[in-house]
């Protein structure tokens, strides 16, 4: 191997921890992206290089020039996982984002389906896309989760919970539902009687974390003692779990004072 190539190989590697510089350097193409996917797929988050692989994905789709659409799509998977994503992606990296998102969640592929409702997990959208979501939300079970667990209050997502709650629908998913509808408390026509589905709803709900622990606290009772507990441990509410512990030492001396 002359001394060019071995060069080249190892400007590869370091594609992985700086993709700005070298990704634009060996990538041209979507084939290229294919050649590289192994690589690709380690590249610490940047929206530059990001945003550059998205123009070649999409310069293809646009031209309608075939290339290995699912390998390809997985590389940007990989991206959309990286640790140190966080939320960092810019706008106009969402919009190709969830212009490929489209494109794809109705795909004949599922494995092609999966991929592409990472694209925008966690990502904050525009009105626009999330009245797509809405208008679409029938066709598919990965649009009804980018619905449900968006990741912040928003009134069209929840005028949409709205709906779906009174007209019964999603009733397999009714304490996510409840969950986007729950901000302080819950509104006068969300039914509180089934106090396991509360508990979940707390757990789903964007509300603070100073509100979900008050709320569990005042919905709590024994009919719902196992999932109270489940779902504070999985929040980390210990004082939640304090507060049950002490109602059941409360309730155990005072049934002890009666008899």
């Amino acid at each position: 191997m002359a001394n060019q190539e071995k060069i080249d190989v190892i400007e590869k590697e370091l594609m992985i921890f700086y993709p700005n510089t070298y990704v634009p350097k060996f990538i041209f193409s979507t084939r290229d992206i294919f050649e590289n996917r192994f690589i690709l797929k380690q590249i610490k988050f940047d929206n530059n290089a990001l945003n550059y692989l998205l123009d070649l994905l999409i310069k293809d789709i646009n031209e309608k020039r075939r290339f290995r659409k699912a390998d390809c799509l997985k590389v940007i998977k990989s991206i959309m996982k990286s640790k140190n994503i966080e939320k960092n992606v810019e706008s106009r990296v969402i919009k190709k984002l969830f212009y490929l998102y489209k494109k794809f969640i109705f795909d004949g592929n599922e494995e092609v389906q999966w991929t592409v409702s990472i694209f925008i997990k966690n990502q904050i959208l525009e009105d626009r896309d999330i009245f797509w979501l809405i208008k679409n939300y029938k066709r598919s079970a990965h649009i009804i989760n980018r619905l449900l667990l968006y990741p912040q209050n928003n009134n069209l997502i929840f005028e949409w919970a709205k709906k779906i709650y009174l007209n019964g629908e999603l009733e397999d998913r009714v304490s996510e539902v409840m969950g986007v509808l729950l901000k302080d408390e819950f509104p006068s026509f969300i039914d509180v009687t089934d106090s396991k589905k509360i508990m979940w709803a707390i757990y789903y709900s964007k509300s603070l974390n100073i509100t979900k622990e008050s709320l569990i606290k005042k919905y709590f009772s024994l009919e719902c003692l196992d999932t109270a507990i489940d779902v504070s441990k999985r929040l980390g509410y210990v004082s939640v779990i304090e507060f049950i512990l002490n109602e059941l030492r409360g309730r155990t001396k005072g049934k002890k004072g009666r008899s």
